[in-house]
């Protein structure tokens, strides 16, 4: 009987976890915004300004209540579907020669959030346009086709980072740019691109509403862990 209501008690406390993938080159800010939610969630955080680029991977459960994080108060966006969840966030590094690595995290992911950097106040704007073409090029290869080719339909939220800085590409022309990567593909992948700053937190609560809703909707087809 004990372990009866043992195993009740545990199905009822059962949280639903969903893995979400942190990608993009490197210093584009992928392991601020995760020590961002981290700080958002009354968890302990790394100092912004002693974060060394990533070697491997970080990651971080983030508890979600009614659809954001858990410290958060009232605000002006609409609320989701009222649920508990867990995000294990993993922040993988955005090097060269690791990229390799992300496809093996794919099968069991259920959203993508890539990151770039959109300032240009300290680069020249034709290293910007560059930096901005090596960012498409690798979510068009390294990210878009893998998943096309494999038929893995799932979120992706490209964020544009850095736009508490002076100088920022304008989201429109970024829309643009990514958009143009996904009409290539067979799939048409729900996907979002939204402004944000890493640093200062603007914008986070917003990609966690759009990410939230779209992990429950498609939860049908990828279907979480329950914990």
């Amino acid at each position: 009987m004990f372990h009866l209501v043992q195993s009740i008690y545990h199905k009822i406390n059962e949280k639903p976890e969903y893995s979400v993938l942190i990608l993009g080159i490197e210093n584009s800010g992928k392991t601020t915004f995760l020590e961002q939610l981290k700080k958002k969630s009354g968890m302990n955080y790394k100092d912004f300004n002693k974060i060394m680029p990533t070697m491997g991977q970080n990651v971080a459960n983030i508890p979600i209540q009614n659809g954001r994080l858990t410290q958060q108060t009232e605000s002006d966006f609409n609320r989701p579907t009222k649920t508990d969840m867990v995000l294990r966030v993993w922040d993988l590094s955005g090097q060269t020669r690791l990229r390799r690595l992300w496809a093996k995290y794919f099968d069991k992911c259920h959203a993508i959030v890539y990151i770039m950097d959109s300032s240009f106040d300290d680069i020249e704007k034709e290293n910007f346009d560059r930096r901005m073409e090596s960012c498409v090029e690798v979510f068009e290869k390294d990210v878009l086709e893998i998943l096309n080719a494999h038929d893995k339909n799932i979120p992706i939220l490209i964020l544009a980072n850095k736009q508490d800085k002076t100088d920022v590409l304008d989201i429109v022309d970024l829309k643009m740019a990514f958009n143009r990567a996904l009409a290539k593909m067979d799939h048409d992948f729900d996907s979002r691109i939204l402004p944000i700053s890493a640093t200062s937190g603007e914008g986070i609560d917003t990609c966690i509403n759009w990410l939230v809703m779209r992990l429950i909707k498609n939860s049908e087809f990828r279907p979480p862990i329950y914990k």
